[in-house]
């Protein structure tokens, strides 16, 4: 995805994360998530901070929210994110 200059985004109930020239960055954590107790020791590497981290939208990732109405939030200006492309759900990409 790097050498194609292709925009790559995970996106997980904790944080927001972007594939970017110098590796992984990671761009915004959710509400009450502390980087370094609760994402850090779960992670087995350290991603690059980006200087502009942001507090993701609360309840953007409500247990039962699909992916489309994640979308449509962020779309309308629910944080920094936006998501463009298939995306992955629980049954795979759609």
């Amino acid at each position: 995805a790097r050498r194609t200059g292709q925009d790559v985004l995970y996106v997980t109930e904790a944080a927001v994360f972007r594939l970017g020239p110098q590796g992984i960055e990671l761009e915004e954590i959710a509400p009450g998530v502390s980087l370094e107790r609760d994402l850090l020791p779960q992670m087995g590497f350290r991603p690059r901070i980006s200087p502009d981290l942001k507090e993701m939208q609360a309840g953007l990732l409500e247990r039962g929210r699909s992916s489309k109405e994640a979308r449509a939030i962020l779309a309308r200006g629910g944080g920094k994110t936006a998501l463009n492309g298939p995306q992955a759900n629980d049954e795979g990409l759609e």
